[in-house]
């Protein structure tokens, strides 16, 4: 037979305990005898902490999109009219998911308008001197922008070698539509000719570059810089005085197709900014009559 001894039976008594208390711990035992002579057992009873049930909030919603179409079906999907903001910025738009909370963060989802490859590089040459190797380079890499008749200009430029002399001392030949410099060659002097001004059509949008519905069709000049000292190459430029107007005018029927789908909601064209509050403290004083 086993034997049990004073603390075997404390510690029986504190895992009983456990369920028989409301998950109590027993920590210690004592007799007491009460006014009328009565014994009592006294227990002093630890609670155990209740079970961990915390789980952290869920993250904050930062998504981009890539698309109109992705941007409308979020904000049709999740958002409230009542609570929702969308602003529309030059160059993207941003849902405010729920403007009217007071505590935390406000949560957003937007849309950068992110220009094609085709646009930003086509500006990134527009009224700069590019020499002969420049120009080909570009007009090659973006053949696909060109109309058939503007590939004119491609030939022109491939069957000019880089190292051709350009006669410094005469004037350009321009007619109503091309443009002309006097060269020298083996079989004597002559006149290299380049059409006046080429088409381009380009998808502005990233949005834009798998559709052909938004494409903007633009008409870009070519100029030419004859060289002022012998053996210095001549110097092309391409102008379009309506590249910047194209390309805002791109962003503003975006913008306006996109309120259009968004009837019901507020859309404000602005940038949303919101900036913590400065809790407990005063705003800096300021002199009315300081200048």
């Amino acid at each position: 037979m086993a034997v049990t001894t004073k603390l075997d039976e404390i510690v029986n008594l504190a895992i009983d305990g456990i369920t028989k208390r409301g998950r109590g711990f027993v920590l210690d035992l004592a007799n007491e005898v009460d006014e009328q002579g009565r014994h009592l057992k006294v227990e002093i009873v630890e609670r155990l902490a209740p079970a961990d049930e915390w789980e952290k909030p869920a993250d904050l919603r930062r998504h981009t999109v890539h698309d109109a179409e992705s941007f409308v079906a979020f904000v049709n999907r999740y958002a409230n009219p009542d609570k929702a903001l969308v602003f529309i910025d030059a160059d993207a738009a941003v849902l405010i998911i729920d403007e009217t909370v007071d505590r935390g963060d406000r949560e957003r989802v937007i849309w950068p308008m992110t220009f094609s490859d085709d646009y930003r590089e086509w500006k990134g040459i527009m009224g700069k001197s590019l020499t002969h190797k420049d120009l080909l380079q570009h007009l090659i890499a973006h053949e696909h922008n060109l109309a058939s008749r503007s590939m004119e200009l491609v030939q022109a430029m491939r069957t000019m070698k880089a190292t051709t002399t350009v006669k410094h001392d005469s004037d350009l030949q321009e007619d109503s539509t091309s443009i002309g410099m006097m060269i020298e060659s083996k079989g004597g002097e002559e006149i290299k000719k380049f059409p006046k001004a080429i088409t381009v059509t380009f998808p502005v949008l990233d949005a834009d570059v798998l559709e052909q519905v938004n494409h903007v069709t633009a008409t870009v000049r070519l100029d030419i810089t004859l060289p002022t000292e012998p053996k210095q190459p001549p110097m092309f430029t391409l102008i379009c005085s309506q590249w910047r107007q194209l390309g805002m005018k791109r962003l503003a029927d975006e913008r306006a197709c996109l309120a259009e789908q968004l009837k019901g909601y507020c859309v404000l064209f602005g940038t949303p900014n919101h900036e913590p509050r400065l809790i407990g403290r005063k705003p800096p004083a300021t002199n009315q009559f300081a200048r």
